[in-house]
């Protein structure tokens, strides 16, 4: 059980790392001139980038212990769901009910992935 604690730390880095690049982007209006430069030095995205990497590390980790069948599939899904909870309260994104039937077929199908052997 341990070994999936790095599969979920990989997701909830790369979720936070998605939620800090929406962050940085939010601060800034399209047509800005120089956008690529104030991206680039925006912390939010320079945070984003970090995480990303810390994300990363942990999943390679987690390689180490599973088949890229299992671990791939369990870590998009995970962070799939974090980002959609921090979307939803954070930035106050509406949370369809077709979306909610998805979430609950994605926590079952990595529950399957999971629990498989």
């Amino acid at each position: 059980m341990t070994n999936y604690l790095f599969i979920f730390l990989a997701s909830l880095l790369t979720a936070l790392a998605n939620f800090f690049a929406k962050m940085g982007a939010s601060k800034l209006a399209i047509g800005d001139k120089g956008i690529i430069m104030k991206l680039a030095f925006s912390p939010y995205i320079i945070g984003s980038v970090f995480l990303f990497a810390g994300s990363f590390l942990f999943y390679s980790y987690a390689l180490m212990r599973f088949n890229l069948s299992i671990a791939y599939p369990i870590q998009v899904s995970v962070a799939f769901v974090l980002v959609m909870l921090l979307s939803a309260l954070y930035f106050k994104e509406h949370i369809g009910v077709w979306q909610l039937v998805a979430f609950g077929f994605i926590i079952f199908g990595v529950w399957l992935l999971a629990s498989g052997k």
